[in-house]
């Protein structure tokens, strides 16, 4: 990543589906228990499958009140597009 931030997704697979999402890395998020809704909201929406999802994951967060330091939506949207089970 850009300035040399670690942004790491590591997905949960059971039987061949996604049904959880970890996101670390060196960043900050604030508020942090909020880190926690975003991942489920991105297996929620099948982030990986999504047109468009750096859209949905920045209106998400905006909406909720959160905000990163480390990462932006653009680089979540980036790593999901690669996630398989």
């Amino acid at each position: 990543m850009a300035g040399g931030k670690t942004l790491v997704l590591d997905l949960e697979c059971q039987e061949g589906s996604p049904v959880g999402l970890r996101i670390s890395g060196d960043f900050f998020f604030h508020p942090e228990e909020g880190l926690e809704r975003l991942e489920s909201f991105l297996v929620e929406i099948k982030a990986w499958d999504l047109d468009g999802a750096e859209d949905r994951i920045a209106k998400f967060m905006q909406e909720n009140g959160f905000r990163s330091v480390g990462f932006a939506p653009s680089d979540l949207a980036y790593l999901v597009r690669g996630l398989r089970c």
